[in-house]
């Protein structure tokens, strides 16, 4: 049996509007936050690392056990272009290039436009997670 999103909120509605009509969320709830971030995956944790710098006041909220999301599946690869580091092993690659390959593996399905600005964008972020610490090893992977 397959269960979606839409079930799961839908089964999710009735129990939260009791318990929001009832006042127990006000009982609960003494935070307040400039921004709450649903899902403490890569992405939302990148976005709640720049609503702090920033300076906003921010809330994770995660329902698994650990953090991670699908990145943890990500085997701690990043497709991007990256001249400094694939030129000296021998890789040619690009911005457009890269937008090409992904444009191809997504048949068709993806938007150009958001396909170019992520092939853009993925040798800054690269940067910035390196600036808060983290660290790559030099190893390259082609395609």
């Amino acid at each position: 049996m397959t269960i979606g999103r839409r079930t799961v909120l839908r089964g999710l509605a009735l129990p939260l509007a009791w318990t929001v009509g009832m006042g127990a969320a006000r009982a609960f709830w003494r935070r307040e936050v400039d921004v709450l971030v649903v899902g403490a995956g890569g992405a939302g944790l990148a976005a709640a690392v720049a609503a702090a710098e920033e300076g906003a006041s921010v809330l994770v909220l995660e329902k698994e056990e650990a953090i991670g999301g699908n990145t943890l599946r990500a085997s701690g690869l990043f497709n991007a272009a990256d001249p400094e580091r694939q030129g000296p092993m021998g890789v040619e690659d690009s911005v457009a290039w890269h937008a090409e390959q992904t444009l191809e593996s997504g048949g068709g399905r993806n938007d150009p436009d958001v396909v170019r600005r992520f092939a853009e964008e993925a040798l800054p972020t690269i940067h910035w997670l390196e600036g808060m610490g983290i660290r790559f090893l030099p190893e390259t992977q082609t395609t």
